[in-house]
């Protein structure tokens, strides 16, 4: 499984990334939901960014593996600020 390690690295950390945002901004409505007794949504903006890291993160999980499958070792790819050597 040597092999997939460098794929483990370059998903995790923006999978986690993509988590704490998410929580940051659900904790930031809680407090506001608090603070005025009204009902805060996430902006359309966000869920569009929060969306789009999502397929550019599955695409480039895809990418990644059909590499490991294919015994690629010459290749780097970018995801986020993690670049994984496969």
């Amino acid at each position: 499984l040597s092999n997939s390690e460098p794929v483990v690295v370059a998903i995790v950390g923006p999978v986690v990334s993509l988590v704490l945002k998410v929580n940051e901004i659900d904790h930031n409505c809680a407090r506001e939901q608090r603070a005025f007794g009204a009902h805060i949504e996430i902006s359309r903006e966000i869920e569009r960014e929060i969306v789009a890291i999502g397929e550019h993160l599955l695409h480039e999980a895809g990418v990644l593996a059909r590499d490991v499958a294919d015994g690629s070792r010459a290749r780097y790819h970018r995801v986020g600020t993690v670049t994984a050597a496969v």
